[in-house]
């Protein structure tokens, strides 16, 4: 979901309006009753359209604007708009980030196509394909969130981050690590806990102090305290190790899946790319590659007494599936690699360079998302 700032619902709906004002010929292609429920101060915010929240952020908003008036040059925008409106988080999620990556595209390229056709009776459709530097290249668009679980552990979290901003006369820097779990039912005790605690500590502390919060006999949370110069203390962090383990599965399933549904055309020379957005989850370029590749290791072998090291990658990744790996050597020219974090998809994205039959390079890949000319502020 966009990225919500902290401010009231009713500068998110000035925000909101805004847009409509900015892009009216997109705006035109709205429903009145969708653009009524999304701006009407009577509606709740759980009841509020997904893409509502992408028009929230200002420079996020312009992004979408001009992805779309773009768009509506080379195509029929009206089943994006359609697509736009339903109440699926998920799948207004994966298509803005659709037509972030159609913008960048677009913007040092004329010939980009949205859901292109293949030749001949071939069904598949991949998401965009984009002719550069005399070639064309087909590029599968997809991107992964937080699982369900995950988005309300998150929620429950921010109350208990703002339960720590709030503790009077706090002199340390807090941060936790997950342990359990840890329910909405938790905050508040958790929170009279914290502030007990601080109380019972000394100051100065010895930095990096750790103590467990622990209910009905199971440790939840490890919480570790900093002392700070100014002597005004909050929250600091949060540690996702767990998640993160989930999210590096997840990734990888779904890159399987990808490979199961190959929408790209067959029997042919032409570049093919994955986009991988990683949206609101705490992976690093690393966990994601490991998820893909394998996660590397260094190999000793000794000769005599002459010692060799070698970096290799272990058998956990998708490229070492027997199948779908093959097809992902074989088959998958480069994957681009966005981590927006709620924010609109810009600058370089990391890159998996490959050896398909396009054989792009890395700095090819770059170039074709490098935004060269800016026109949002």
């Amino acid at each position: 979901m966009g990225m919500r700032s902290k401010t009231s619902l009713e500068a998110e709906r000035r925000a909101a309006h805004k847009f409509f004002e900015s892009f009216p010929q997109v705006a035109a292609l709205f429903e009145d009753e969708w653009k009524s429920r999304a701006l009407s101060p009577s509606v709740a915010r759980l009841e509020l359209p997904p893409f509502f929240w992408f028009l929230t952020d200002e420079h996020h908003s312009k992004v979408i604007g001009e992805a779309l008036e773009l768009l509506s040059q080379d195509a029929h925008i009206g089943p994006v708009i359609g697509e736009l409106q339903v109440m699926d988080d998920t799948q207004v999620n994966s298509l803005v980030r659709e037509l972030e990556v159609y913008r960048l595209l677009r913007l040092q390229n004329t010939d980009v196509e949205w859901k292109p056709k293949l030749s001949g009776l071939n069904p598949k459709r991949p998401d965009l394909a984009v002719r550069s530097s005399g070639r064309r290249i087909y590029l599968e668009v997809f991107t992964i969130t937080q699982s369900g679980p995950d988005r309300e552990e998150a929620k429950i979290l921010n109350r208990l981050n703002q339960r720590i901003d709030e503790i009077p006369e706090n002199p340390y820097l807090i941060s936790y690590s997950i342990e359990g779990e840890f329910g909405s039912e938790d905050v508040d005790p958790c929170g009279r806990w914290l502030r007990e605690t601080i109380e019972t500590l000394p100051v100065p502390l010895t930095e990096g102090t750790s103590v467990a919060y622990s209910s009905h006999g199971q440790k939840k949370l490890i919480f570790t305290f900093f002392s700070t110069r100014s002597g005004k203390g909050g929250y600091g962090a949060t540690m996702h190790q767990m998640r993160m383990v989930n999210e590096s599965r997840r990734v990888k399933n779904r890159f399987l899946d990808k490979l199961d549904a190959l929408q790209f055309p067959s029997d042919s020379h032409d570049a093919k790319g994955y986009v991988i957005v990683l949206d609101a989850i705490f992976l690093d370029y690393e966990e994601a590659l490991a998820a893909i590749l394998g996660r590397s290791a260094i190999q000793v072998q000794m000769t005599g007494t002459n010692r060799t090291t070698k970096w290799i990658r272990q058998e956990d990744g998708v490229a070492h599936d027997p199948t779908r790996g093959k097809i992902l050597i074989e088959e998958i020219d480069f994957i681009a690699m966005f981590r927006p974090k709620g924010r609109a998809i810009e600058g370089k994205p990391e890159i998996i360079p490959n050896g398909g039959p396009g054989k792009m390079t890395r700095p090819e890949v770059e170039r074709l998302f490098t935004e060269s000319s800016p026109r949002v502020d």
